[in-house]
């Protein structure tokens, strides 16, 4: 989106949010006052958007008067924008989570796009507030920030440099720094078809083709039926900007449903159809496999996405504006953090790394090193096949390159999680055995140190045993990504976690 169009709808947020929720703050001492719009009220700040700009005022030296002001004992919570994906299942389950982490019960009020949760004390305690939700698409969400009309946004794509010119402009920082955006979970972009289809895997190629032609048919992607090919999308989201990115421009027939549910249903009892969606949302529909031309391929399982094996990943990100945010809105972002919160994102269908043992593909991976590495590194690959075949990997996958893009804060998480099962229990330093890809030895060395590093400081109480594990050189042995894809990069330069199992014996590297 242009940054002129962009800023356009800010200040059409603005306009129609002015003087919503009017107050007049007046200094207990003094004749100062202020008057504006009501944006939250913690029990410790008032928070107002006035005609120069917000302004935040301790409560114990202010009046409040106005229709708007909070009752005695009362907070307004917090409101956060939400990407319409989100707003059906993850969100609502996190704040269900949420309230119960804190003993509270939760009444659900909706109208129209906005729903408020609101968390009741229960028993003998007292207290309680709101979250408003408001629903739209990713890039109101960050011209909700911008207007100050949310706190938070919680969206299925990072950040734009459009966006973030924006919102650093309006004052709330820089949004790329890990201190405001946090990578929540993962999710990506599945191909799919009816459950009562046989295909189980498609070639990016011929998806490609059979996307730039007006009159596709299904015998075009190879499956064997000269029948017409229509594309089924989501209306909501911006799924169509994303595979043209991936796939190149799009001249093939899209019949769009309102939501990814909507997708999925229509796929259950049509044949007739290919759909694109989020994984999240396959339910019962089969999610095909994107083959690409050297051989390699990638389901869509929440095991690939977590360990950055899927090329159309879809992150799930939290942007929290570089202000002074509302007492209970830091408890929710601080519960984010937590394993409730974790759990509750797998359950919702949605991606994590953790330290659970994933089937891994080993095999396949040999097999494409085979075929795309020189002869002369058949015994190193013999070898690591070999060791790694006493091992099994789990589902973390620490990126190498992670600057810009959809991984971003994928590194971070991932290192987060095996911390946490490093000091759990769940994983011990003797047993790890870190297996380093890129584009060469040394280099897959330096990311394999560099991981063992940033995981000593985080765990610091495991640190010796960290400096004592093993490290694997893949190199390139073990392609994960074809070389010269777009997402070839980023996938094949990572290092993977494998656990030694203590029945087989202690592996010592030999390269």
């Amino acid at each position: 989106m242009r940054v002129g169009a962009w800023a356009a709808i800010v200040c059409a947020l603005f306009s129609g949010l002015a003087l919503a929720n009017p107050v007049t703050l007046s200094a207990k001492r003094g004749d100062f006052s202020v008057s504006g719009e009501l944006r939250s009220f913690d029990g410790l700040y008032y928070r107002v958007l006035t005609d120069a700009g917000p302004i935040t005022l301790r409560a114990e030296a202010v009046e409040c008067s106005g229709s708007a002001c909070p009752a005695a004992g009362t907070t307004t919570g917090f409101t956060m924008a939400v990407a319409h994906s989100l707003a059906d299942v993850l969100v609502p389950a996190l704040i269900r989570a949420f309230a119960a982490d804190l003993g509270m019960s939760v009444e659900v009020e909706k109208s129209g796009t906005q729903v408020a949760f609101r968390l009741s004390g229960q028993g003998t305690q007292r207290g309680g507030f709101p979250i408003k939700l408001r629903m739209m698409s990713a890039s109101e969400t960050f011209a909700d920030l911008a207007a100050q009309a949310s706190d938070l946004a919680i969206v299925d794509r990072s950040i734009s440099e459009a966006e973030l010119t924006i919102l650093s402009d309006a004052g709330l920082g820089n949004m790329a720094e890990p201190s405001q955006e946090m990578l929540l979970a993962l999710d990506g972009l599945a191909v799919a078809v009816s459950p009562q289809r046989r295909e189980t895997e498609v070639s990016l190629d011929a998806l490609a083709e059979a996307a730039a032609s007006p009159e596709p048919r299904w015998s075009d992607l190879g499956f064997g039926e000269d029948a017409p090919l229509a594309l089924m999308l989501r209306a909501q989201g911006e799924d169509m900007a994303r595979l043209t990115a991936f796939l190149g421009p799009f001249a093939a027939p899209v019949e769009y449903r309102l939501d990814a549910s909507a997708v999925a249903r229509g796929l259950r009892t049509d044949q007739s159809h290919l759909g694109i969606l989020p994984a999240s949302a396959l339910g019962a529909t089969r999610g095909l496999r994107l083959k690409e031309p050297c051989g390699l391929g990638h389901a869509p399982s929440s095991a690939q996405m977590a360990m950055g094996r899927y090329p159309w990943v879809v992150p799930v990100k939290t942007y929290k504006p570089d202000l002074r945010p509302p007492q209970e809105l830091m408890k929710f972002v601080g519960f984010l953090s937590t394993d409730t919160a974790a759990r509750v994102v797998r359950r919702a269908g949605f991606a994590r790394p953790s330290s659970e043992f994933v089937l891994d593909d080993l095999a396949e991976r040999a097999l494409a090193g085979l075929r795309l590495s020189a002869p002369s590194t058949l015994p190193r690959l013999q070898a690591l096949v070999a060791r790694l075949s006493l091992a099994r990997q789990i589902a973390v996958s620490v990126p190498a390159r992670t600057e810009t893009g959809p991984m971003r804060g994928v590194q971070r998480l991932a290192l987060q999680e095996l911390a946490r099962g490093l000091r759990a229990g769940d994983v011990e330093a003797s047993e790890i055995i870190f297996v380093a890809s890129g584009p060469d030895a040394a280099t897959a060395r330096v990311y394999a140190q560099a991981v063992i590093d940033r995981l000593s400081a985080l765990a610091p109480e495991h640190a010796q045993g960290l400096t004592d594990a093993q490290i694997e050189i893949d190199g390139a042995l073990l392609p994960v990504a074809c070389q010269g894809a777009p997402w070839a990069d980023w996938m094949n330069a990572r290092v993977d976690v494998w656990l030694l199992e203590p029945t087989k014996g202690t592996l010592r590297p030999e390269n």
